[in-house]
């Protein structure tokens, strides 16, 4: 297992509400920080993918060399000598360049989990507050039915009332006794989820109504930070694939001094050189050797 404005909600400073007050939405995101674990999980990525672009940033290592040699009745050789390989055949620059998209990616990445993450949090809010909505409401139905069972079974023993009507209503009660149990169920269940990302919530603090929010005026459906990822993807795998092209490299430069010493006698001067890695064949003619011909399509 990458900014909507919206989401810088989750770093406001909103007041917190003190223990046994009543909780809003606007204050249960604010609690999310971050300095949350839940963000804190999110800039993972971000942080690899920018430490691989300070990897690709980074210049090859000169080589510095020493050698001395003193074959029998040979006048003894001391050579220093430094080579290094200039970055100069491109594939620095593309491999800075895609290293700058999955960056760019990473960042609409996380913009993206970001927001994933914030209608989760509103989401566990919201099934917190209608259960416990539903369980006040529940409880008034037990109430009033519990009230009309009991007052008909009193009629029933003073025979006004048919034995029937009141274990009817005796049924219902309990019905509406079950329903409520299973509402404190549900509430226990979402309490424990919303306590889950706010461990710093007090167990008598009671969550407002959630607000549904507005409808947006224009629904950008080409502009969203999954979109803006998967685009930086694919312009990284682009700019991948031109540096894989590159199969020459610049030739390696050597400069050094040698020393020459026999009988007393000392000559010394500049060493120049080069290398350069020849290549001998390329991925390209290994793949079309190694590929296999399905119905007119070669892989």
């Amino acid at each position: 297992m990458r900014r909507p404005v919206a989401v810088a909600l989750l770093g406001l400073g909103l007041a917190v509400p003190a223990q046994g007050q009543e909780l809003s939405e606007d204050q249960y995101l604010a609690g999310i920080d971050e300095a949350h674990p839940a963000l804190r999980a999110l800039r993972e990525d971000l942080a690899q993918a920018q430490a691989a672009r300070a990897r690709a940033g980074a210049l090859s290592n000169p080589r510095l060399e020493f050698w001395r040699e003193q074959p029998e009745s040979s006048p003894r050789v001391t050579n220093w000598s430094l080579a290094w390989a200039p970055p100069l055949d491109g594939r620095l620059g593309l491999g800075k360049q895609a290293a700058d998209a999955a960056v760019a990616a990473a960042r609409e990445g996380q913009s993206a989990d970001r927001a994933r993450l914030r209608a989760e949090l509103r989401r566990a809010f919201a099934q917190w507050s209608l259960a416990v909505e539903r369980r006040s409401l529940l409880a008034s139905q037990a109430e009033l039915v519990g009230g009309l069972a009991r007052a008909e079974g009193e009629r029933a023993k003073a025979g006004e009332a048919a034995g029937l009507s009141a274990r009817r209503l005796a049924l219902a009660e309990a019905e509406a006794r079950a329903a409520l149990r299973d509402g404190e169920a549900e509430l226990a269940r979402a309490a424990a989820t919303a306590w889950a990302w706010r461990h710093d919530l007090a167990p008598e603090t009671r969550p407002l109504p959630a607000v549904v929010p507005p409808a947006p005026a224009d629904l950008a459906a080409a502009d969203t930070p999954e979109l803006r990822r998967l685009e930086h993807l694919a312009e990284g795998a682009h700019l991948e694939s031109r540096r894989a092209g590159r199969y020459w490299g610049f030739p390696t430069l050597q400069l050094g001094w040698q020393r020459l010493g026999e009988g007393g006698l000392v000559r010394e001067g500049p060493l120049f050189g080069a290398s350069w890695s020849c290549l001998l064949y390329t991925s390209d003619a290994a793949d079309e050797e190694d590929s296999v011909d399905l119905g007119g399509r070669r892989i």
